[in-house]
């Protein structure tokens, strides 16, 4: 899909918004490519990209599999193309942006320097997702309160959306943790207090945070917000809004925007540019593969260099472990002192919370010197920023400006 955002044609969910056949995409005046050439790599098992020989597509179902098969491509490229001296950036989407992470460091030990790393909608640490913990409550809560704002649900509507963010992360990481790590313990009235402060936050009846003893989680949110206008909220961006069979259920049916304003109109638009080039294939174009996601290997040993261990990693391996990626970016930051980090958030994005990512970081690295070559950017949008003509042009700047920097001597 990035290939329809960065690329020198770009596909508008706004300038389609039928989202019916044709699809036209039209001349991308924020293309990427007045900053660099462009190489689009497939996930094995994704788009035309399979598995050769004796090799099975599932082969490379995993975070590192996944990881060194990309690097290996990477190297291949700048083989084939003479390309060892040209200043050379990762950009990934989504889980693209744990690929990029480990990637980074793959990348070193093979002799390949990098020269920045773009995380957009960023996953550097699944921990966050852990059951049983409180950690997803605490980072989702900015995202919910985004949201809320943005249907006009929440206490503070003449607040500009940032401030009342503020606040809002203000409370998160001190009251509402609190309260949570209290678990049981917690006072009544002191319950009470939290759910109000809540309720006027997200939108959500004081009643019903109550009952889920203030841990509303994301696929409750998005049902719960407009239940009574019988609308869903999405996931990929909390603006947009679909409709279930009934409005009974607890939990949304999908997240209906990821159909119709991506998979849909780039494996359309995407195969109909390449059969316009002359490139004809048999096989199905792969956007996205279920199998895969259901096969993933997510064990993945974090870097010798990242700051723990050798007896603390045999100590946890003991027990399952989640994937923390930002070890990874971090060695290979530490390896490299002048490697440029540019991160991308949506603040309406539930896929992932622009707070999670900001944690993320800030326990990647406590090197004053390295958390200055990590710049940030917040937009009102979702989980595919380039998808929004109100937003592109803003980030196409903040890019321009981060390629400048990163190869500046």
């Amino acid at each position: 899909m990035g290939v329809l955002a960065y690329g020198p044609l770009r596909y508008s969910p706004k300038a389609n918004p039928t989202a019916r056949v044709p699809f036209r995409a039209e001349p991308n005046r924020h293309t990427l490519l007045r900053q660099s050439d462009l190489v689009f790599i497939d996930m094995v098992g994704t788009g035309y990209s399979r598995a050769l020989g004796r090799a099975k597509n599932s082969d490379f179902w995993g975070v590192g599999p996944d990881a060194d098969v990309t690097a290996q491509a990477i190297e291949r490229y700048l083989k084939l193309t003479d390309r060892w001296q040209s200043p050379k950036f990762l950009l990934g989407n989504s889980y693209g942006t744990t690929r990029a992470a480990v990637v980074s460091s793959r990348l070193q030990g093979m002799g390949i320097a990098l020269n920045g790393v773009v995380l957009v909608a960023s996953a550097l640490n699944f921990g966050a997702f852990a059951n049983g913990m409180d950690h997803q409550f605490i980072v989702n809560l900015p995202t919910m309160a985004a949201v809320a704002w943005h249907h006009g649900k929440t206490a503070y509507q003449d607040t500009p959306l940032p401030r009342f963010l503020e606040e809002v992360e203000a409370f998160a990481g001190s009251d509402y943790a609190l309260a949570l790590f209290e678990g049981n313990a917690l006072g009544a009235e002191r319950r009470r207090q939290i759910a109000d402060r809540l309720s006027g936050y997200i939108g959500i009846d004081r009643r019903f945070i109550e009952r889920a003893h203030l841990r509303v989680s994301v696929v409750r949110f998005r049902k719960e917000l407009l239940r009574d206008e019988g609308k869903v909220v999405g996931r990929l961006d909390g603006r947009e809004l679909s409709r279930d069979f009934d409005d009974a259920g607890e939990e949304p049916e999908t997240d209906h925007t990821i159909m119709t304003q991506l998979y849909v109109p780039a494996t359309t638009i995407l195969q109909d540019r390449l059969a316009s080039l002359g490139y004809r294939e048999d096989a199905r174009y792969v956007v996205g593969n279920p199998q895969a996601s259901a096969l993933w290997k997510w064990q993945h040993p974090v870097p010798d260099t990242a700051g723990i261990s050798k007896r603390e990693i045999e100590e946890n391996n003991v027990f399952p472990q989640n994937t923390w990626v930002a070890a990874d970016l971090a060695a290979a930051m530490r390896a490299d002192p002048h490697l440029k980090v540019l991160q991308i958030h949506g603040y309406y994005d539930f896929a992932t919370p622009y707070w999670m990512g900001d944690y993320d970081l800030a326990r990647m690295t406590f090197d004053e010197a390295l958390r200055n070559n990590i710049t940030v950017r917040y937009y009102a949008t979702g989980h595919t920023p380039y998808t929004d003509d109100d937003v592109l042009p803003q980030m196409a700047g903040d890019l321009a400006t981060f390629y400048a920097q990163a190869v500046a001597r």
